[in-house]
């Protein structure tokens, strides 16, 4: 926790983003983020309009996942991280 505690908020920022930034990148390999890139190679191919049966509950299931993924922790390392600055500061006082 001490450690935690001497990261700055740009430090914890940084980290948080490139947490999330890996997890979507990594997203992007799963079957739902395949789904999304052939999509967007379909509709770049096709300039426009294109009937094609989507696998939902597989884009759902990923997506839901890949966000929990990219939130859950950052939101955890930042509460850690305001409890360790205010225990640092209360033990500083």
């Amino acid at each position: 926790m001490k450690a935690l505690a001497r990261w700055s908020a740009s430090t914890l920022a940084l980290a948080t983003a490139g947490w999330i930034a890996f997890v979507l990148v990594a997203w992007l390999i799963t079957p739902g983020g395949r789904a999304v890139i052939m999509l967007m190679r379909l509709a770049i191919q096709e300039h426009g309009t294109f009937a094609v049966e989507l696998p939902l509950r597989t884009i759902r299931f990923w997506a839901v996942a890949a966000g929990l993924m990219a939130m859950v922790p950052s939101l955890a390392l930042t509460a850690l991280w305001a409890v360790a600055r205010r225990g640092a500061s209360k033990a500083a006082a």
